[in-house]
């Protein structure tokens, strides 16, 4: 079945909404009463774990031992090394890459670290590129719905949708050049927080139906507020 569009003059475009905005105002108000709407804007934090790479016996061995949490506004909530939780070996591990021997040399346990993580990242809105990665390598459980781990956004990845590096995205979408000297978790924390802010977050064709919901709720005053007077 065809459907037609019904386009109408501009002034009886502006002369409908002024008449239904009193009516809107008030459902508006329900709306937020009854949902809560103004609570729904959780706390956004971004995080980035780097490891240290270990081998015994030809068996390597990957352990989170750096990791960062960056504020909304960029401020550093936590920045650690992580003494890493390995299995005890007879003979001991040989450092072959990644975060060195000296930098975690006397660093929190990743039983401390998981402590402060578990308190700051309480109703937050986490993200992440290879988040479900860093987690798990924290051994910390975070509500899927609050996690936003962009290495699985399509506008992310290549033409093949394969995951493409940090440093490759930040450069094309952020003009900004990570990874040069030395790799840090605060450096990729900063990016993949940027990503987002930047490319996800007011991008409706990125929101979950309950996202694209509280993004009208909230912009609506903004339109009403003109009629105000």
């Amino acid at each position: 079945m065809r459907t037609s569009q019904l386009t109408l003059p501009a002034s009886q475009c502006e002369q409908f909404r002024k008449a239904i905005a009193p009516q809107t105002r008030a459902w508006l108000r329900l709306c937020r009463a009854a949902t809560n709407a103004t609570s729904r804007y959780p706390a956004i934090k971004s995080i980035d774990v780097e490891f240290a790479h270990l081998v015994n016996k030809g068996q390597i061995t990957t352990a989170a031992a750096e990791v960062c949490l960056l504020a909304e506004d960029g401020s550093v909530l936590l920045n650690s090394y992580i003494c890493p939780d390995i299995p005890a070996a007879p003979s001991g591990f040989d450092w072959i890459g990644g975060v060195t021997v000296k930098q975690y040399t006397d660093a929190p346990a990743l039983k401390v670290i998981q402590q402060q993580l578990t308190t700051l990242l309480e109703g937050s809105l986490l993200i992440g590129y290879g988040l479900s990665k860093d987690l798990s390598s924290l051994r910390l459980h975070h509500p899927k719905a609050m996690q936003k781990d962009l290495i699985r956004y399509r506008k992310f990845q290549s033409s093949t949708g394969q995951a493409r590096k940090l440093q490759e995205i930040s450069q094309q979408f952020l003009n900004y050049s990570i990874q040069a000297g030395e790799h840090t978790a605060r450096e990729d924390a900063f990016a993949a927080l940027q990503l987002y802010l930047q490319h996800v977050r007011n991008d409706p064709a990125l929101m979950t139906y309950q996202e694209l919901v509280d993004y009208e709720l909230h912009n609506l005053p903004i339109l009403l507020s003109e009629d105000t007077g």
